[in-house]
């Protein structure tokens, strides 16, 4: 996990199929700023209650938990 000067979590996942995804963690109006131009790249945003394109609500990562 990267720190990014508290605007947030940049936080890199390697799944176990070898496909590396990024998750930008911040609350609901966050921007895609950091995570432009990556493909594999997606928000996991708090406050909110379904995902829309690359935004996914954080609630969802707890079922994973």
């Amino acid at each position: 996990m990267t720190g990014n000067g508290g605007e947030g979590k940049l936080v890199e996942l390697l799944i176990v199929l070898g496909v590396l995804y990024t998750f930008e963690v911040g609350e609901k109006n966050k921007g895609k700023k950091q995570i432009a131009g990556d493909t594999q790249a997606y928000l996991a945003v708090d406050d909110l209650e379904y995902g829309v394109a690359e935004k996914i609500p954080l609630w969802l990562f707890g079922f994973l938990y």
